[in-house]
């Protein structure tokens, strides 16, 4: 997306974070059906098949990288899951119409562990409530307890457990 990288590193300053951002060109992946498929990640694995079949076809990825792959026309996707990144997952996914919000929300999932406001797990507003970069209303603040986790994300020992909720 243009100027994604000015954005994101614009919401990101608010914790004296930076990214650098590279293009890669795009790609084809044939799914059964004819369309990916979101959802289906179980105790096993956090990825679909369909998510590990786009991984597979992206081939190798550098250690210390995230990816995010921009996916059109996904099916069984609720009409308001705009992205998918596991905690703490290198390779994450971007549904039909993306922002640099939704972009910066969803990195926040994998680089930094960081849950949603309305999490069981972390609990600090009701969804939709806040102008907080992990609600769902498309904002990009970010507060303090976050800024100290994305300088020092927490780890997660047992990531393949957490609910798939938590990285859409």
């Amino acid at each position: 997306m243009k100027n994604s990288k000015t954005i994101i590193n614009r919401i990101y300053a608010q914790a004296v974070t930076e990214w650098t951002v590279e293009t890669a060109p795009g790609m084809t992946v044939t799914f059964p059906g004819g369309q990916m498929t979101h959802g289906g990640s179980n105790a096993v694995s956090v990825y679909s098949a369909d998510q590990k079949a786009v991984i597979k076809a992206f081939g190798t990825m550098e250690k210390d990288a995230l990816y995010l792959f921009f996916v059109e026309q996904v099916k069984g996707k609720d009409g308001d899951i705009g992205g998918y990144m596991p905690l703490p997952r290198q390779a994450g996914f971007i549904y039909d119409l993306p922002n640099n919000e939704l972009i910066a929300h969803e990195l926040a999932h994998g680089a930094f562990n960081l849950r949603h406001t309305f999490s069981s797990e972390e609990f600090a507003a009701a969804q939709g409530t806040t102008d907080n970069l992990m609600d769902y209303k498309g904002n990009a603040e970010l507060w303090r307890h976050q800024w100290k986790k994305i300088q020092d994300p927490e780890r997660i020992l047992l990531a393949f457990l957490e609910d798939e909720e938590e990285g859409e």
